[in-house]
């Protein structure tokens, strides 16, 4: 991950990092990841004891968006993806950024497509 003691208080490009065991780059450090879930302090207390499955609404009061990861300015301590915060969502952070993902669902509806009939 890139830190606060390797980063040199900057970003860096993906994929300068060994991937983590799942195959992904970059999943921690570097710039904290926003998310689509709306940031509460009471996030946790709101699901307790039942199943929260993509919480993504209602807006919270506090008008910010979760972001997840950490980032090049932190210790290595810090930097993991249960670390979590949350920005208004107007907010533009030099350490804050987002990812690009695509469903394996989608994946897979592409890969059957291109596949050639026998």
């Amino acid at each position: 991950a890139w830190i606060g003691a390797n980063s040199g208080n900057r970003t860096h490009p993906v994929g300068q990092l060994l991937p983590n065991a799942f195959k992904l780059y970059d999943m921690h450090g570097n710039v904290w990841e926003n998310c689509q879930d709306w940031y509460s302090p009471a996030a946790y207390q709101e699901f307790a004891g039942k199943v929260a499955t993509d919480p993504t609404g209602p807006t919270a009061a506090t008008g910010a968006m979760v972001a997840r990861g950490g980032g090049y300015d932190l210790g290595v301590h810090q930097v993991r993806s249960a670390l979590r915060g949350g920005e208004p969502i107007d907010r533009r952070l030099p350490f804050n950024g987002f990812r690009l993902v695509l469903p394996i669902e989608a994946v897979r509806k592409l890969t059957a497509r291109s596949k050639p009939s026998l």
